[in-house]
């Protein structure tokens, strides 16, 4: 993507943004470069800031790995991981109270 090739040739961003966008695929790349800035008011005008390395992992985890809503398998289907079982029907445990369940 020739934006992140020209942002990291002009310093505006670090080899590590550039390697996260580029090992992402072309559909998203620019939404991830998008990301990867943050507007900031600074001496009376709006700039564009970095934003840290991993504030853009975070984004890229959260908005584009872990998004189950589309996936081209039934999420009920306890064959896939057998171990796991079916994961909407098994009951969740409780975080703060280690051994004991919720419905």
């Amino acid at each position: 993507m020739p934006e992140v090739a020209e942002g990291f040739l002009k310093n505006e961003l670090t080899a590590e943004h550039a390697l996260l966008i580029a090992k992402l695929p072309g559909s998203v790349k620019k939404e991830a470069l998008n990301q990867a800035y943050v507007t900031a008011w600074i001496e009376g005008k709006h700039e564009r800031v970095l934003k840290p390395i991993a504030s853009l992992q975070a984004w890229i985890e959260q908005h584009l790995f872990l998004q189950l809503d589309n996936v081209p398998f039934p999420k009920d289907d306890a064959t896939l991981v057998p171990e796991a079982g079916n994961v909407r029907a098994a009951r969740r445990v409780g975080g703060w109270r280690c051994g004991t369940t919720s419905p």
